[in-house]
């Protein structure tokens, strides 16, 4: 479809997305907390949660924060481990949280102890596959991800890229997903056999824009400025696609099999959209649109639940269930 008819198709679904608004999102989501989004005087980034532990991690340029998301009211602690922090993974069966920054590539334990160097150098995106125990980790102008043993911090070998500057490294058991500087398209790695290939979608995916993935395998997600797409991973086809306004966020739940999609309001009088979307064989079906009274579009997904970068705080939103929240 050309650009501009994509365009013109936009206000017709913010149309009907404000339709949805009768379908009340407090019967879905709903903000319990709040997280401060600074410590120690810097700003966090880089929000991962561990949905073994319920615990979210996130880091600065002071070190590794973390919170207990199973309690009512979640507290920021930490540093768990100090360093000047741009990316943070977690790996679940481990009870393990990876960061990288400008002088280093390390590890400490999610209860906290001595952070472990496992590269003296700068990483810009990292990803935990579990099957093999492998933490894998790109870099700016090079073109090749490196992979580490992220049971014992041991490098393990280089992955030549057919391309430069692998990003948004995301991954499921079995396979791991990224982006390649000045290419388009989707590229994954085999695991097992440490090959990378392209992975073709049937449908449109323009690229760059930004991966999130569905952690139990079924879906892949796929934004950019003006849509977002959902990708059957088994088929590798384009199941959904919407249309909307800026530079989208989104967070997958999948508990309750529901995305939500943060957008910027597109008039003065609009505040910023949050609408719930479910994931189907027919498309990306509009559930619900939240009552986003603090705007901010960011998101981070939760078990049940996501956070979204609010203004000077992280809000918590829960799932809502038979009427309680968890």
């Amino acid at each position: 479809m050309p650009r501009i008819a994509r365009l013109m198709l936009v206000p017709l679904f913010l149309a009907a997305t404000l339709a949805f608004r009768s379908q009340a999102g407090s019967d879905f989501y709903r903000i319990v907390a709040t997280l401060p989004d600074v410590m120690d005087g810097q700003r966090l980034v880089s929000l991962r949660y561990d949905w073994v532990s319920q615990r979210l991690f996130a880091g600065n340029r002071v070190g590794v924060y973390t919170a207990d998301m199973s309690v009512a009211k979640p507290k920021m602690t930490g540093p768990i481990a100090r360093g000047f922090v741009d990316a943070v993974e977690v790996a679940p069966d481990l009870g393990r949280v990876f960061y990288a920054g400008p002088t280093e590539i390390g590890f400490v334990d999610e209860a906290g102890g001595k952070g472990v160097t496992i590269a003296d150098h700068y990483a810009n995106s990292l990803a935990y596959e579990p099957t093999q125990h492998e933490l894998y980790a790109s870099f700016a102008l090079l073109n090749k991800v490196s992979v580490y043993d992220a049971q014992t911090g041991h490098f393990k070998e280089d992955i030549k890229l057919p391309g430069w500057s692998a990003f948004q490294l995301v991954a499921i058991p079995g396979k791991v997903f990224m982006l390649l500087q000045g290419k388009d398209g989707i590229y994954a790695i085999n695991p097992t056999t440490h090959t990378v290939v392209p992975w073709s979608v049937e449908g449109k995916i323009t690229t760059p824009g930004r991966l999130e993935v569905d952690p139990k395998g079924r879906y892949l997600f796929f934004t950019r400025i003006g849509e977002v797409d959902a990708i059957d991973i088994a088929s590798q086809r384009e199941i959904g696609h919407i249309g909307l306004y800026g530079e989208p966020s989104a967070s997958f739940d999948p508990d309750s099999g529901l995305l939500v999609v943060g957008w910027l309001g597109n008039s003065p009088e609009q505040r910023d959209v949050l609408q719930v979307l479910r994931p189907t064989n027919d498309g990306l079906e509009p559930v619900a649109t939240l009552n986003n009274e603090a705007g901010g579009t960011t998101l981070v997904r939760t078990n049940y639940g996501f956070i979204q970068q609010g203004f000077h705080e992280f809000l918590v939103w829960s799932g809502v269930k038979s009427g309680t929240t968890r």
